[in-house]
């Protein structure tokens, strides 16, 4: 019989993170894993802040790990190219690793995948969203907003997209999904998903999407020139999507931010087709361990200096 080759690395590597790692990895409350430089491995449970997981991991093991994981797919680390950026071989969890000459001892940072959807009112019973700017959310979502999520890395940009997108799912729309790694999760009916990577860019996937004539577009995260493409077609009859960026505080903040990105690929700033097209802003951010939403903003236009905004309260 022959021996899947993703099943073969699967067990190759989970042999090499051992038992301990392990029950992370099947601990729901765990949502991120991290090895630093000095052999120690970090955690990070919902709701909580860092914490030490009690445990090392030596470097040849680690670099056995990140070894295994950039095989998988068809990686191979050199001094040029030092770290392997994948998604673990068996799960759906984000790797990052790094070693070699760019570090003083291998080093990894895992994101898990989580198979569990926060809805708009899970948020509500957590305290982090009002049921007032859950209601301006849904009529957002059918009024064919596009929304912008904006915080700092690790501040639950992604989870709380899926629980818009969980509303946006429900209008029978058909969406169009670009993302680096699985981490938007969308039950519609009709929809389809591209997959941005090293050869197929998000500029590039997102031009291609047109032709398959997506209703929404969904971005997993903006962060380049296609900041300026992603503006072009939700103007032009696709409106009604989301994506996320990473800004720091305050919400309008998000907007400048996304002006830089289009400044790559054109030299105006594009703030009327900004303000046309982006409508609803939403700021998270990590907040005494877990997260809050201090700002929710609608953006109305553009006066030739400022943007025109309102908040949700």
């Amino acid at each position: 019989m022959q021996v899947n080759k993703t099943d073969e690395t699967l067990q190759l590597f989970l042999s090499a993170i051992g038992p301990e790692v392990k029950l992370l990895f099947d601990d729901e409350k765990t949502t991120d894993i991290v090895l630093n430089n000095d052999s120690r491995l970090w955690i990070k449970r919902l709701g909580m802040d860092w914490e030490y997981a009690g445990f090392t991991i030596q470097p040849v093991t680690a670099e056995r790990i990140i070894t295994l994981v950039a095989s998988s797919v068809n990686s191979v680390i050199t001094r040029e190219n030092a770290g392997v950026t994948a998604e673990i071989p068996g799960y759906k969890h984000r790797f990052e690793g790094t070693m070699g000459d760019a570090t003083d001892n291998p080093t990894f940072a895992i994101r898990k995948h989580s198979r569990f959807v926060f809805t708009l009112d899970d948020y509500i019973a957590m305290n982090i969203l009002s049921p007032k700017q859950k209601q301006e959310i849904i009529r957002g979502v059918y009024e064919k907003d596009n929304f912008l999520i904006a915080g700092d890395t690790g501040s639950g940009k992604t989870t709380f997209g899926n629980a818009i997108l969980a509303e946006i799912a429900k209008t029978g729309d058909r969406i169009g999904i670009i993302q680096d790694t699985n981490e938007l999760q969308c039950n519609a009916e009709n929809k389809f998903e591209f997959r941005a990577n090293d050869f197929n860019s998000y500029d590039m996937l997102l031009k291609k999407m047109l032709r398959y004539y997506p209703k929404r577009i969904v971005l997993g995260e903006v962060r380049g020139i296609e900041a300026l493409t992603l503006i072009d077609a939700w103007g032009t009859g696709h409106s009604g999507g989301l994506c996320t960026i990473h800004s720091q505080a305050p919400a309008l903040e998000a907007l400048t931010r996304l002006e830089r990105l289009i400044s790559r690929a054109s030299v105006s700033p594009q703030q009327y087709a900004i303000a046309s097209t982006v409508k609803t802003i939403i700021y998270i951010e990590e907040y005494k361990g877990g997260r809050r939403i201090p700002e929710i903003i609608k953006v109305h236009g553009f006066d030739g200096k400022n943007y025109i905004t309102s908040s949700i309260v």
